[in-house]
């Protein structure tokens, strides 16, 4: 997910019209991620 995109067709169509729907899910993941590494743990 984080590499490089594989070249090929499925790859293309994948992005093209894909993609998106993965947003809805990534966002409130990385701010969790970023919540609990920034402040979870106060030194």
């Amino acid at each position: 997910v984080l590499g490089k995109p594989r070249p090929g067709p499925e790859t293309a169509h994948f992005i093209e019209h894909e993609a998106y729907k993965d947003i809805a899910l990534v966002i409130p993941a990385l701010r969790e991620l970023h919540y609990v590494t920034r402040y979870d743990n106060p030194q």
